[in-house]
């Protein structure tokens, strides 16, 4: 997992940090609530239950999890309890699709032949999420599929390429390098001789 804004652990996003100092005596244990406008976490694509809060002691961040107390049209309060005062961060999970994997299971085709391509998609975030997951050739997109995943799930897309043209292409499922397919020979005959009025070739 990722590193965001000094937090170790699920892949967040922060969204805004408070510091809590105790002017006298110490607080062994507290609750802390949180107000966070609704028109924000709409716009950001956020769930209130994908929101969490962690607790920084001045050596490393700690995650204090979230209780919905109440919603109203404008705003989302959370509760997060606390062994003690000190900087605190809302954040958000997040999804993370990722391509893991890519294979060209044929390397050398005829023009017009076909080659299948395979690619895993792994959502590592802690959110669900969606994407749109493009098969390249030299950089161009050929064809698309859009997958939604749960937090920690894999699916396995299946693509076929076709290029027309001899050639060697690059071929990439999203980031991920899938090998060079070449196409040999030269592009398919499709005119030739016409022959003469009724004749059938």
């Amino acid at each position: 997992r990722r590193r965001v804004g000094g937090l170790r652990g699920p892949v967040v996003r922060p969204l805004g940090a408070v510091r809590v100092v105790e002017r006298r005596g110490g607080v062994e244990r507290a609750t802390l609530r949180f107000g966070v406008d609704r028109a924000y976490l709409d716009a950001a694509g956020y769930a209130p239950e994908d929101l969490t809060v962690y607790r920084y002691d001045g050596r490393e961040w700690s995650e204090r999890g979230v209780e919905v107390v109440s919603r109203s049209d404008e705003r989302v309060f959370l509760d997060a309890g606390t062994p003690g005062f000190s900087t605190f961060v809302v954040a958000a999970a997040v999804s993370d699709l990722r391509v893991t994997d890519a294979d060209l299971r044929t390397t050398t085709v005829d023009p017009g032949g076909r080659a299948t391509v395979t690619a895993e998609v792994t959502n590592a975030g802690d959110a669900p999420g969606a994407r749109t997951v493009a098969l390249t050739l030299d950089g161009e997109s050929v064809a698309e599929r859009r997958i939604d995943l749960e937090p920690g799930e894999s699916t396995t897309l299946s693509f076929r390429a076709d290029p027309s043209s001899a050639g060697t292409y690059d071929v990439r499922v999203g980031s991920a390098d899938a090998g060079r397919l070449v196409v040999e020979g030269s592009e398919p005959d499709t005119g030739g001789d016409e022959g003469t009025p009724g004749e059938v070739g």
